[in-house]
């Protein structure tokens, strides 16, 4: 009989790193900057909200440092930014747009793919840089109610498209995997 626990506690999850940060970053960052990019990477995983002095103390690092090693990413880095889409907004784009290079966007939703949806999602979006979209999902266990009725709504409209985008909208469906990655990985390789 084989068991699997699909829903793992925060304690026996994993967190993934991107191979890049070991060859690029870890020979050049610091040890306390080494310790708050990891535990921020984790909480990140989850939505956690942690303030700098808890931070400080839960890691035993000066305050200082944790400002200093926050505040090291300046507009000269490149990144690529990775978020999730609500109403056809892309959550929290303007928080980072003025504030950094971005080489490219991926965007998580729960649309099937389409070209014409890729370019609306651009336009509505003001991004005239490569953009990404990754198939994601919809479980209705971390939504509130506004959102379940809205969600549900959508779903309404949703009556031509294929039977697991329905059943998405009725009770939850999840399309993450891997291998949505792949584009966003061969443009970073050819860049």
């Amino acid at each position: 009989m084989k068991l699997e626990q699909n829903d793992k506690t925060l304690l026996f999850s994993e967190t993934t790193i991107p191979d890049i940060f070991f060859s690029d970053y870890l020979p050049q960052i610091p040890g306390d900057y080494l310790k708050i990019y990891l535990y921020t990477l984790f909480l990140s995983k989850y939505n956690k909200d942690i303030k700098l002095n808890d931070l400080s103390k839960k890691l035993n690092i000066p305050f200082y440092s944790i400002n200093e090693s926050l505040e090291k990413l300046n507009s000269n880095e490149k990144i690529i930014f990775l978020s999730w889409i609500c109403a056809g907004k892309i959550k929290e784009k303007d928080k980072i747009d003025n504030k950094y290079d971005i080489v490219c966007y991926g965007a998580v939703g729960a649309y099937p793919y389409s070209d014409e949806y890729l370019k609306e999602l651009k336009v509505a979006n003001n991004i005239d840089k490569p953009l990404f979209y990754l198939r994601g999902g919809i479980d209705y266990s971390k939504l509130n109610k506004f959102q379940k009725l809205l969600v549900k709504l959508v779903g309404k409209t949703m009556k031509n498209s294929d039977e697991k985008t329905q059943i998405m909208f009725k009770q939850g469906y999840d399309f993450v995997k891997k291998d949505n990655l792949e584009e966003i990985v061969k443009y970073i390789q050819i860049k």
